[in-house]
């Protein structure tokens, strides 16, 4: 990510004297490491009679960790849904962080939506554990 950072507030290289092309740049990214391809779409794929149990504990036990460290820091998701878990390696990854733009995001999710997010219009820690039961439950 540092890398990408640098590329996009550093000089430009047709400049190419120190100091030029500096300029500020408001931009926000996260980086994730590639997935192979998202919850949702192995379930539909693979899963028609439900996951296997050792995959639903370790997508349990990785979300776990995902949110307890967002929510630790007060920040809510705002779309947990099995599209944003992302399969990365042998592990499932919280993905597609509205949360992080929340000022200029508008919620585009077809999903179930809760219905404190319906009637508030704010994204809230309730909302994502909402989310996280439908993970479980699916």
């Amino acid at each position: 990510g540092k890398e990408l950072a640098d590329h996009l507030v550093g000089q430009t290289p047709w400049q190419g004297k120190p100091g030029w092309g500096q300029r500020e740049v408001k931009l926000l990214c996260t980086v994730f490491d590639l997935a192979s391809t998202d919850l949702a779409t192995i379930a539909k794929a693979k899963w028609r009679t439900g996951a296997p149990a050792n995959v639903m504990l370790r997508v349990v036990s990785d979300m776990t960790e995902a949110l307890k460290c967002l929510h630790a820091c007060g920040i809510a998701h705002g779309d947990v849904k099995m599209a944003n878990v992302l399969k990365i390696g042998e592990g499932y990854w919280l993905g597609d962080f509205p949360a992080l733009t929340r000022a200029t995001t508008k919620m585009l999710t077809n999903d179930p939506i809760c219905s404190t997010l319906i009637n508030t219009g704010k994204r809230m820690l309730a909302n994502d554990m909402w989310g996280f039961g439908l993970i479980i439950m699916s």
